[in-house]
């Protein structure tokens, strides 16, 4: 197995980007939060995290599908176990929203 590194960099930027919007939106006193700079940090928080993590499972999901129909599945069987996994991970967000 061959790892991307630049997955695992972009990953680290994801995971960064989301602990310091949350880090310093729970840590800002009220007063400050009017400040522009406080205003940027939300954007760059909320624009920054999420998407790159939904652009990540994009990336790996073809890469998954490319290994798979190397090793001699059809397209439609790598379409249907993609098809799979995505519903798997609808059902386990709404679990999780529901338990929230």
């Amino acid at each position: 197995m061959h790892r991307k590194s630049y997955l695992d960099w972009l990953r680290g930027v994801g995971v960064i980007i989301m602990i310091q919007g949350h880090v310093i939106d729970s840590w800002t006193l009220l007063a400050d939060h009017a400040r522009p700079a406080y205003k940027w940090i939300n954007v760059v928080g909320g624009l920054g995290g999420a998407p790159i993590f939904l652009f990540l499972a994009g990336v790996a999901l073809a890469l998954a599908a490319g290994a798979r129909m190397r090793h001699g599945r059809t397209a439609q069987e790598v379409a249907a176990l993609a098809r799979k996994r995505a519903w798997q991970v609808v059902g386990l967000a709404l679990l999780f929203r529901l338990q929230s």
